[in-house]
């Protein structure tokens, strides 16, 4: 999928959307990818901060989407979807805040081989949320789950 239609159709995506979570920037690779979340009346909590369902939302789908559009790429058709993620809260989220997503060259060669070798791979991704003043507001680590489809 072309990056300029995947950011479109994430930045539209009615979860994403309503909670006012963006994509502001996929590599052409789909290595990286640079998400906003934007405070506002609809993510706000009793305290005035974001709510902690709007910060986990923004860290749910990018990882995977990454690998799905990576293997692609490379001519290799597999799933790809969380399997497991755990939040860390660190501090109120009183301004917009700023997720980046990075999948290295090391990362796609050991999903490459864990799926040639079994035919499914897991990987575990740490991503820092930050704020306005740069500080980490929480702290996600998710596991990926891949498994290469089979040729029909």
């Amino acid at each position: 999928m072309r990056v300029w239609k995947a950011k479109w159709l994430m930045n539209l995506y009615p979860p994403l959307l309503v909670n006012r979570i963006s994509v502001k920037r996929i590599s052409s690779d789909y290595k990286l990818v640079d998400v906003r979340v934007k405070k506002s009346i609809l993510n706000r909590n009793l305290q005035k901060s974001i709510f902690g369902g709007t910060i986990f939302s923004a860290a749910d789908p990018f990882h995977a989407l990454m690998y799905w559009q990576i293997f692609k790429m490379r001519g290799v058709s597999c799933e790809a979807w969380l399997k497991r993620a755990e939040i860390q809260y660190l501090k109120p989220a009183n301004s917009d805040l700023r997720l980046m997503f990075e999948i290295s060259d090391d990362d796609i060669e050991t999903v490459n081989s864990q799926l040639e070798e079994r035919g499914k791979a897991e990987m575990v991704h740490e991503t820092a949320i930050l704020n306005n003043k740069n500080e980490t507001v929480a702290f996600v680590r998710s596991t990926i789950s891949l498994k290469k489809k089979s040729s029909v």
